[in-house]
C-alpha cells in the first residue's frame, strides 16, 4: 500500500526515487533543500513548480536552475489525488499491429498532447474478457477520458461496462458506433459506392469482394459487405454477388476461381490484402489493371511503394482522430456533444485500376 503525503517527504523507494509533493526527486536533494539553496520559502517554490501564483522572474530562473540541477520530474500520481487531474487519456486498442489501429493512435497521442494530456495504451486484444479487464484497470488508473478505437468493441457486456463508466469517465468510440456513447466512424458504404462507381464507369465488368474478417460483431467490415452489395445492385445489371473468403481459398484456387468466373476486379476488405494479391497476380503473369484491377481499403503508406501504387479508399484516419479528440476534450471539460459523427472516405484511384 502506497500513502502520498502532499508537500511532505515520504521514505525512499525504488533506489534514488522518493516522493515529495508534486514531483518526484532523484538524487538526495529534496523540496527543503532547494528553497534553502535558492534562499527563499517552500510556497515560492511550490509555487514555480506547479506554475502558479506570482514569483518574480529571477526567482523563478533561480528556482528553476536548482530544479533542473536536481532533476525533477512532475510525479502525476500525486498532482492527480492532491487535484483530481491525471492528464492521462487511455487508448484501446483490439489489436496494435492493424494499420487504422496504430496510425490512430500516433494521431491522437499528438494531438492530445498539444493539450497537454498523455495517453496510456492498452492492447486489450479480441478477448471480451479482457476487453472489460482492461477497461476496468484503466478506470484505476485514474485517467480524464478513455477512446475505444476500432470495430471490434461491440459485445453487449463490453458496451453495458463502458455506457456504466461513461457515467464518471467519459468515453468516446473511434470507428465504431452505439447510441448510448459518443461516436465518430467512417461511412464504409459510401466508400463501396465511390469505387463500384468507378470500377462501372472503366468497364470493369464483374468485381468481386474479397474479405478475411470472421467476426459478424465487427461494424466496419459488415459496413464494407453491405455497401460493396448495394452498390453492386445500383451499377451492375448482372448483381453477380461474388464475395470471397481468402482463408476457404488457396492463392492458387483463388486463380483458378477467378478465371473460372471471369472476375475483372476486385475490391479488398483492406490494403494488406490488396498489396499480397497484387503481388501474386503479377508474379502469375496477369497485367493489373489490364487483365484485373484491384482496390484496397485505407489507403495506407505501403500501396504507394508497391511497383505499381494501388488504388484504395482513404479512410481519413487523421480526420476521425482530430474529430475524437476534440469530442473527448468537449466531454472532460462537462459540454454538450453530437453523439454520432459520421466521416466519409475517399477513393483515391492510382495505378491498378
Amino acid at each position: 500500500m502506497f500513502l502520498f503525503l502532499h508537500k511532505l517527504e515520504a521514505l525512499p523507494i525504488l533506489g534514488k526515487f522518493t516522493y515529495g509533493g508534486d514531483y518526484i526527486k532523484t538524487d538526495n536533494l529534496n523540496i527543503y533543500d532547494i528553497a534553502k539553496e535558492a534562499n527563499v520559502s517552500i510556497s515560492t517554490v511550490s509555487r514555480v513548480m506547479n506554475n502558479s501564483g506570482s514569483v518574480s522572474q529571477k526567482t523563478r530562473d533561480k528556482v528553476e536552475a536548482i530544479i533542473k540541477k536536481a532533476d525533477y520530474s512532475p510525479n502525476n500520481i500525486a498532482r492527480s489525488l492532491a487535484s483530481n487531474k491525471s492528464s492521462l487519456i487511455g487508448l484501446l486498442v483490439p489489436d496494435i499491429r492493424n494499420y487504422f489501429h496504430s496510425q490512430a493512435c500516433y494521431e491522437i497521442d499528438n494531438l492530445l498532447k498539444d493539450h497537454g494530456y498523455r495517453t496510456l495504451l492498452s492492447n486489450t486484444t479480441k478477448n471480451l474478457d479482457e476487453k472489460i479487464k482492461i477497461l476496468k484497470i484503466q478506470k484505476h488508473q485514474m485517467v480524464e477520458g478513455i477512446i475505444t478505437i476500432g470495430s471490434d468493441y461491440n459485445e453487449k457486456e463490453f458496451i453495458d461496462e463502458a455506457v456504466e463508466l461513461n457515467k464518471t469517465i467519459p468515453i468516446v468510440q473511434l470507428n465504431n458506433y452505439n447510441e448510448n456513447l459518443v461516436s465518430v466512424y467512417c461511412d464504409e458504404k459510401d466508400g463501396m459506392d465511390q469505387a463500384l462507381a468507378y470500377l462501372r464507369s472503366n468497364n470493369y465488368q464483374k468485381p468481386a469482394f474479397v474479405y478475411i474478417t470472421r467476426s459478424k460483431n465487427n461494424r466496419a467490415f459488415n459496413e464494407k459487405k453491405k455497401g460493396y452489395e448495394q452498390a453492386l445492385n445500383k451499377y451492375y445489371e448482372n448483381k453477380d454477388y461474388i464475395e470471397i473468403f481468402l482463408d476457404d481459398y488457396s492463392y492458387e484456387d483463388l486463380l483458378k476461381k477467378i478465371k473460372a468466373e471471369g472476375i475483372d476486379a476486385i475490391q479488398c476488405e483492406n490494403d494488406n490484402i490488396a498489396i499480397k494479391l497484387f503481388k501474386f497476380f503479377t508474379d502469375k503473369g496477369l497485367d493489373v489493371p489490364g487483365d484485373i484491377g484491384i482496390i484496397g481499403f485505407d489507403n495506407q503508406l505501403t500501396t504507394d511503394y508497391t511497383q505499381k501504387r494501388i488504388s484504395s479508399i482513404d479512410h481519413k484516419i487523421y480526420d476521425h482522430s482530430k474529430v475524437a479528440v476534440d469530442l473527448l476534450l468537449e466531454l472532460i471539460n462537462d459540454k454538450e456533444v453530437k453523439r454520432d459523427n459520421v466521416i466519409k472516405p475517399e477513393l483515391v484511384v492510382k495505378e491498378t485500376t
